[in-house]
C-alpha cells in the first residue's frame, strides 16, 4: 500500500542520512536525534499511529451530549400503580 511506500521510504532516506552523517564524524547525540526527527513522521504514517491520534482527537473534542435516565423528570408513583385494575375482566 502507499503508506508501507512511504515507511520503507523513510527507513532508506534514514539509513542514506545516517551513512553519511557517520562519515563526516559527526557526533553521536546529532546521529541518533536526527535519526529520530527523520523517521519518527514516517513511522507514524507507515503504521497507521496518525489515524488511531486522529481518531481519538476528534472523539474528545466532539460535544457529546449524553442522556442518563436521571435527567428525566421522575414520576411519582402510587403504591398500586403498576397492579391491574379490577375493572379489566381477565382479571375478575
Amino acid at each position: 500500500t502507499l503508506r508501507q511506500l512511504v515507511l520503507l521510504f523513510g527507513i532508506a532516506l534514514t539509513v542514506v542520512v545516517t551513512t553519511i552523517l557517520y562519515w563526516l564524524k559527526a557526533p553521536d547525540i546529532i546521529l541518533y536525534g536526527v535519526d529520530i526527527l527523520l523517521l519518527a513522521p514516517f513511522v507514524i504514517f507507515g503504521c497507521y499511529i496518525d489515524e488511531k491520534i486522529k481518531d481519538e482527537v476528534r472523539f474528545l473534542l466532539t460535544k457529546q451530549e449524553r442522556s442518563y435516565q436521571t435527567d428525566y423528570d421522575r414520576k411519582e408513583y402510587t403504591r398500586n400503580e403498576f397492579i391491574r385494575p379490577k375493572e379489566n375482566p381477565e382479571t375478575l
